[in-house]
């Protein structure tokens, strides 16, 4: 069969890329050698939602983390996707603890990550009453998502948008041909 775009890998990222190339594009294939979405690494994360702060200044995964927080933020809610904006909280003790923590927060400020604030102990103690440290970072806008429910999502608004799902398929080759790829898939 000729698709004009297939996505190998339905993860998280893989669902989210299918669903957002079938609202541009017709003839939308996803490929995964598991018996459903999810089964890999997407499945055995730890559902954070990360705020950008340990990237690299100015690079691609720092951009697309603090755009795609919010827009991951908004697509939870528009779907009921359960998600919850907790917070992030990194403690530290003595002054080379400290001085880390500020580096951290420089680093979050110049990526464009809003809200970081050094906490001393009474701020610490009452966001989180059972953590004994001297000093901590708080990061308001982090959060988690239940991993499971946005895959669930992403992959019926891909299949509602005509995407076709191929479960169990391995892909073995890509190769470049005229016009295109071809896929040797077992």
């Amino acid at each position: 069969m000729d698709y004009n775009v297939t996505v190998v890998g339905a993860g998280v990222v893989g669902l989210a890329t299918a669903r957002e190339l079938s609202e541009r594009y017709e003839n939308v294939l996803l490929i995964d050698k598991e018996e459903s979405f999810g089964r890999g690494i997407s499945s055995r994360n730890s559902e954070v939602v990360h705020s950008g702060l340990y990237y690299k200044q100015n690079s691609l995964k720092a951009d697309l983390c603090i755009k795609g927080q919010q827009l991951l933020y908004d697509y939870c809610t528009e779907k009921s996707v359960s998600h919850n904006i907790c917070g992030k909280l990194i403690i530290a003790q003595g002054s080379i603890g400290k001085q880390k923590l500020t580096e951290l927060l420089v680093n979050a400020e110049r990526n464009g990550v809003l809200g970081g604030k050094l906490c001393n102990k009474d701020e610490i103690l009452a966001l989180e009453p059972h953590v004994q440290a001297e000093y901590g970072l708080y990061f308001p806008r982090s959060g988690v998502v239940d991993s499971h429910q946005l895959m669930l999502n992403l992959e019926h608004d891909s299949k509602t948008n005509g995407v076709d799902t191929a479960y169990k398929v391995e892909v073995k080759k890509i190769k470049k041909i005229k016009g295109g790829y071809e896929l040797l898939a077992l």
